[in-house]
């Protein structure tokens, strides 16, 4: 038994339990795996539910089965069964298309834990399953999964970088949500559209893309959607340093987001709002929001936006900010950092969710070690296997 209460089968015992397997009736065999990846789905549901307090989960609504998930009641339960889980999700998802035994599996998993994976820095595994559902709907199931897979590999190739693909994917699920009269899913791809333009440079279409998207919450009512889309103007707005402005739609996502107790979404713009307050001179306000931020980052699990929030803690005047940025790559013994130049050309500005990220390798090795700020602020580290650090400021936020 592991430190984290979870079993773990010695070798000899598996290699049996393999070949026991293979002995068992297949309807039996059958039943047994249904069991599995029953349980493996209401926990990845329950695992939202607590992480994203009213959020809703992506794709059609779908009938339960009675399965109890395993016991999640707080959101450190979920951080960890995420930990040790993780790489028994994307197993149990690739076994699921590979033998055709339940070909939703993957889509069920990535649209439970698709939000959640983007958060914790997990890109890959959200990459991964978010392929493995684009394969499994082309053919079968709910169009409208169709449409929110395709957007979940279009956020996907958003995060590792990849514009061209991103808009690809992007446009596809606009099309497909237009033409199935689909409004929210059209909504989330417009707006995830726009962070491509933005990412991209291209802050006039980046503008354009997410005012219309605007218009579209406040025509049908959506609050929280508005409060995610002025989180991304403010994007724009900080990349133009037009600061006044990025705090006034700051402060109006705030608002919705204390009044529904959105602690994840307080995550993303607390830090980012302290990056405005910073800039505008305010560093008292700026560092209460700091660690307000900090303690919202810890208690669901937000890795990138709380490696955000300790840069602009640890910088207290704008200049001493961007070096403290470049200082966790470079000066903290990051030989990977030093050898590779194309790896340390990529440590650039990165505007996205109301502040400037540094983006960068997240290897073995890294700036980001557990002398750095990690240990000073409690959070984790990204999975060394996800590549570079990126912004995470999508419309999931």
């Amino acid at each position: 038994m592991q430190a984290s209460g979870r079993y773990r089968l010695h070798d000899l015992i598996r290699l049996f339990a393999l070949e026991h397997a293979d002995r068992v009736p297949g309807p039996d065999r059958d039943a047994a795996i249904d069991r599995v990846l029953d349980l493996y789905f209401a926990t990845a549901r329950r695992v939202h539910e607590v992480l994203l307090p009213g959020r809703p989960v992506l794709g059609a609504p779908i009938e339960r089965r009675d399965v109890p998930p395993a016991g999640i009641d707080s959101m450190a339960d979920a951080n960890s069964w995420l930990d040790g889980e993780l790489p028994n999700l994307l197993a149990a998802a690739q076994f699921a298309v590979q033998t055709e035994h339940a070909p939703l599996f993957p889509v069920r998993l990535s649209n439970s834990l698709h939000m959640v994976l983007g958060k914790r820095a997990a890109w890959a595994a959200e990459r991964q399953l978010a392929e493995l559902a684009v394969g499994a709907t082309a053919t079968r199931g709910e169009r409208r999964d169709h449409i929110d897979a395709v957007r979940a590999l279009g956020q996907a190739e958003l995060h590792a970088g990849n514009f061209t693909d991103a808009t690809d994917r992007l446009t596809e699920a606009v099309e497909l949500s237009r033409s199935a009269g689909e409004r929210r899913p059209m909504f989330r791809a417009m707006l995830d559209l726009g962070q491509v333009a933005l990412q991209s440079g291209d802050l006039s279409l980046a503008l354009s893309r997410m005012t219309e998207c605007l218009e579209i919450t406040r025509t049908e009512g959506w609050a929280m959607s508005e409060a995610i889309t002025l989180l991304n103007i403010s994007s724009v707005h900080v990349a133009r340093r037009r600061w006044d402005d990025a705090r006034e739609a700051l402060e109006a996502s705030l608002r919705v987001r204390r009044e529904r107790g959105d602690v994840a979404g307080l995550s993303v713009v607390l830090p980012a709002l302290a990056y405005v307050e910073f800039e505008l001179g305010d560093s008292t306000r700026a560092l209460e929001l700091c660690a307000e931020g900090l303690q919202a980052c810890r208690t669901v699990g937000n890795d990138v936006d709380g490696w955000f929030a300790v840069f602009c803690r640890s910088g207290r005047a704008p200049g001493h900010r961007v070096g403290t940025a470049r200082a966790a790559g470079r000066g903290r013994g990051d030989a990977s950092l030093r050898a590779r130049p194309a790896v340390r050309d990529r440590l650039h500005l990165s505007v996205a969710g109301g502040g400037v990220r540094r983006r960068r390798e997240a290897g073995p090795g890294s700036g980001l070690s557990a002398s750095g700020p990690r240990r000073r602020c409690g959070l984790q580290r990204p999975d060394d296997r996800v590549g570079r650090i990126t912004a995470r400021p999508l419309s999931g936020q």
